[in-house]
Formats: structure tokens, C-alpha cells, sequence
């Protein structure tokens, strides 16, 4: 995760009416003048050069808008894009942080901040807190005070419903700032004579620092991978699928997509899952994008289902097909994909 030079850190953010954007700057600016590199990426936008940069970063401030108690809709589109970072263990053991506005002083904000390191976490990164004592907390405290709104978990800002971003309260933009210095937090301070002990580096303590040896996700082709590639190549013709597939094969369809449940040999879902599902449509296809595999017989598949209805509805639905193959057969398929697109398209 170490470069040379100055640590790199990318700020992936979405903002609703601009906002947020400001509390981007400013977490920005506090990065910056701690002697980072800095990039700011709007993940609503976010295109594969930047996808990259979020891979080479060393650390990662996430931030978004609290709408109706959690994050808004554009981040959790990216979260879940972030899920090929996950399986490919892309972002274990860098740095993570967050921040997040609202309307509301409280606004639920603290719903946002922990879906922010409930993700750092499931991608295996290391959770930096703001660090500051809550502000605006005495008789002698005022709404000019640093962490005015009082937040732990990372940095929390409010600016009024009905003004525009030059609103954001300077308070809040101080408070991103002091986020925006990591290596404030992944470095050990230096302490005064006679102060507090420097807190440790929390990679220093982290079990997954050293990481254990974890499986490698290839996009070569290895041998599973080319014989899950050939199947979707094929369009799954009867001679390749007769080929491929194991007798004892499982086929696991997700809970909520059409006809859904656990097959039992080629056969099985032949019969009763793809005849009783493509009766409903005038075409429907299964478009691969992208394959990994790693060194156990696991190959990913990511891509799209291309569906139209017979009443003329269309449908264009993410997939992932999870293959394990043994001995130069697959012996199971797991599915998952937005269900609930298709399922809204068939009632048309």
C-alpha cells in the first residue's frame, strides 16, 4: 500500500445540492497541508481512471449527504459497485474515514458514519475517528467551536435546507479540515515533555496487519476460468453446457429473482427453472463483462442481464455468477442480481 514520496489519499464523495462538496474541499485542504497527496473523486461520476486512483490510494475519506437516515442513493450505487474492490481484497489495509451533512443538527448523521465503517470494514480497512472532543458542549462553549455537533465517528456537518452552499457553517468546514490530516492519525505524534503518550499507529495493532496470506484473484486465463469463459461464448449451446457441467451440478438462483431457488443437476435447470422463465420474455440474455478467478476453482463473473418482456417491457439487470469448478467440470453456479428490476419489468 506504501508509495514513494508523500502517502496519497482520495476523497470519494457524493453531493446532493453542493454541500457536501464544500465539506469535500475542506476535508481536502486539511489533507493537503499535512503533506498528502490529495485526490477528490465525485463517485457519481466516477470513471475506471478513477476507480484506479482509489486502488493506489493509501487512504480513503468517504462522504455523502444523510438523506431519510443513511447515506444518499449515488453512494450506495458506488459501495456496491466497490464490491469487484472486495473480491479482490483491493483495498484491505489502507486507511478509511468519513463525513457527512444533513439539514438537521442531528439529522441521524451517526446512521451515515457507520455505514461508512461497516463498509471500510467488510473491505478490510482500518477506521480513523475524528479525534476531537465534542464542542459546543458548556455554558462557556458557542457554535463556533470545533466539532460543534459533537461526533466520534468521523466528521459531522449541518447547513440549512433552504440556503446554498455558502451556508455550510465555518465551524463544520474546520472540523472537516482537521479530518482531512491523516497523517496526523497514521503516523505517531510526538508528545510534549511530561504530556499524554502519542497514540499507536492503529495498523500497528490491527490483526489483519501483517495480512495473512489471502487468495490471489486473477484475470488471466487460468483453466477454470477459460472453461467458464467458453460457456458464456458459447451462449451455452447444448454441446458446451453437455461439456461443462458436472452431473451433480448446483444451481442457486437468489431469493426474489423469478422462479428462484436451488436446481439440482443440468436437467433440473433446464426444466425447471429456464423453462418455466423464459416463457415470459421475447428475449432475454446473459451479457459476461468481466471474469476473475482465484487459485481455488472460484471464478466471478460480472455483468448484465439484457431482458424484454412480452409485454414490451425492457430490463437491464446486474449480475454476479459465483462458479466453482473441480476437476475440469463446474459443479455449482451461485446468482446474485437486482431481482427486483426484473420482477418490475414482468408486471407490466
Amino acid at each position: 500500500m506504501s508509495h514513494p514520496g508523500h502517502p496519497t489519499v482520495a476523497i470519494a464523495f457524493h453531493s446532493g445540492y453542493g454541500h457536501t462538496a464544500v465539506i469535500a474541499e475542506a476535508v481536502a485542504r486539511g489533507a493537503a497541508g499535512a503533506g498528502v497527496e490529495v485526490v477528490s473523486i465525485s463517485v457519481d461520476t466516477i470513471t475506471d481512471e478513477q476507480w484506479a486512483q482509489l486502488d493506489a490510494a493509501d487512504a480513503i475519506v468517504f462522504g455523502a449527504p444523510t438523506y431519510m437516515g443513511t447515506a444518499s442513493a449515488a453512494f450506495h450505487a458506488f459501495a456496491e459497485a466497490s464490491s469487484k474492490r472486495w473480491f479482490s481484497h483491493s483495498w484491505v489495509d489502507k486507511l478509511a474515514a468519513g463525513f457527512t451533512n444533513s439539514g438537521a443538527k442531528n439529522g441521524d448523521k451517526s446512521s451515515t458514519l457507520g455505514y461508512f465503517a461497516t463498509m471500510a470494514a467488510q473491505h478490510g480497512m482500518h477506521w480513523i475517528s475524528l479525534g476531537l472532543h465534542p464542542g459546543w458542549d458548556s455554558t462557556t462553549g458557542s457554535e463556533d467551536d470545533i466539532n460543534r455537533l459533537g461526533f466520534f465517528l468521523g466528521a459531522g456537518a449541518q447547513s440549512p435546507t433552504d440556503a446554498g452552499p455558502e451556508a455550510v457553517h465555518k465551524s463544520d468546514i474546520a472540523t472537516a479540515e482537521h479530518l482531512g490530516a491523516p497523517a496526523s492519525h497514521a503516523r505517531p505524534r510526538s508528545s510534549a515533555p511530561g504530556g499524554p503518550p502519542s497514540p499507536p499507529d492503529p495498523r500497528t495493532l490491527s490483526p489483519l496487519h501483517p495480512s495473512p496470506p489471502r487468495k490471489e484473484y486473477v484475470v488471466s486465463d487460468s483453466p477454470s476460468l477459460a472453461l467458464i469463459r467458453r460457456l458464456y461464448e458459447s451462449g451455452m449451446s447444448p454441446e458446451v453446457t453437455a461439456e461443462v457441467m458436472a452431473p451433480d451440478l448446483v444451481w442457486d438462483i437468489t431469493p426474489g429473482f423469478p422462479n428462484s431457488g436451488v436446481y439440482h443437476g443440468w436437467d433440473d435447470a433446464a426444466k425447471n427453472f429456464f423453462g418455466r422463465t423464459m416463457p415470459n420474455y421475447d428475449s432475454f440474455g446473459a451479457v459476461p463483462e468481466e471474469f476473475y478467478a482465484d487459485d481455488e476453482g472460484h471464478v466471478f463473473v460480472f455483468g448484465h442481464y439484457h431482458a424484454e418482456t412480452k409485454t414490451g417491457n425492457k430490463a437491464d439487470v446486474r449480475f454476479i455468477h459465483l462458479w466453482t469448478v473441480r476437476d475440469g467440470k463446474a459443479v455449482s453456479m451461485r446468482q446474485a442480481a437486482d431481482s427486483h428490476i426484473l420482477q418490475e419489468a414482468l408486471k407490466g
